[in-house]
């Protein structure tokens, strides 16, 4: 366990709690609003910490809102995401992820200029 002072520890409880009732209403901001104030605090708070905190509170909706989950939808999502990290991580270990990040460039540049 790292020691803290406790004040540290108040500040950090605060962020927290801040952080997870801005996420259970709006489905995100955890991280987005109590990884900065954690890193400031101390750096050691991040990333793991934080990540922990937001699977946990990902569980905790997700059994309050179990019935309103639109199950097909996220077995899509997950397939796809299942789908896209072998590949990346296959890509990462060959030495070839700059290629995939060229890629993703190009083809958000090729939506952006024909949404104009």
């Amino acid at each position: 366990m790292i020691p803290l002072p406790w004040e540290v520890v108040v500040a950090a409880c605060a962020a927290v709690a801040v952080g997870a009732l801005v996420q259970s209403v709006s489905g995100f901001g955890l991280g987005l609003l109590s990884g900065p104030v954690l890193a400031a605090l101390d750096p050691v708070l991040v990333p793991a910490p934080v990540l922990l905190v937001t699977v946990v509170l990902g569980l905790v909706i997700l059994r309050r809102d179990r019935g309103r989950v639109a199950w097909r939808e996220v077995g899509l999502a997950t397939a796809g995401r299942l789908a896209g990290s072998v590949v990346a991580a296959d890509r990462t270990v060959s030495g070839e992820s700059a290629l995939i990040w060229e890629v993703a460039w190009e083809a958000a540049a090729r939506r952006s200029a024909s949404a104009r």
